[in-house]
């Protein structure tokens, strides 16, 4: 005598279905937050720049990507010259990499 009997687990077409669109969800999910991470890392990174321009007083620092900072130790970035290769960190804190790794604070404008 032959018995029907239903299939179970993997053996059952919906499941393996289920199974294979369940992966590419989670597939996706993960290249997302891949691509999320991956562009979001450049921005937690410094910045190389250069000094394009030092106000005469110390106080605007003009770089030559056209960003311009307002620097909170004047007295520091006023001896800077054009030229000088700087870091940027993502609290605006800009290093002269010319200048034996002096800093300033900056406000940038």
């Amino acid at each position: 005598m032959i018995r029907s009997e239903r299939l179970t687990g993997f053996h059952q077409p919906e499941s393996r279905w289920f199974t294979l669109r369940r992966f590419n969800q989670v597939l996706l999910v993960g290249l997302v937050i891949g691509a999320v991470v991956f562009c979001a890392r450049p921005t937690l990174a410094s910045d190389d720049d250069t000094v394009d321009t030092v106000s005469s007083d110390g106080d605007h620092i003009i770089m030559q990507s056209g960003e311009v900072y307002q620097s909170d130790d004047p007295g520091t970035s006023s001896t800077w010259q054009s030229g000088d290769d700087v870091v940027i960190t993502p609290d605006d804190t800009i290093i002269n990499k010319d200048e034996s790794g002096e800093s300033v604070d900056g406000t940038e404008e």
